[in-house]
């Protein structure tokens, strides 16, 4: 694994978390506070999707253009 890489997948997995974060600190700070399961079930969910997109766009960014022969 080249230094590119490792700093690809460091960067990744922090966007990661803090889109994590980010997500559930804002849907719990300016909407409702989760009640019941299904509340914390949306709630996780949403929070998961966000990070997702953070880490692939990050993870994204480090990608090389294919090479054409």
């Amino acid at each position: 694994m080249t230094q590119r890489e490792i700093v690809c997948q460091v960067m990744s997995f922090g966007a990661g978390i803090v889109g994590f974060g980010a997500a559930g600190y804002a849907v719990v700070k300016y909407l409702t506070a989760p009640e019941t399961t299904l509340d914390w079930i949306c709630l996780a969910s949403a929070a998961l999707v966000v990070g997702t997109v953070a880490y692939f766009v990050v993870w994204g960014h480090f990608q090389h253009d294919p090479k054409v022969n």
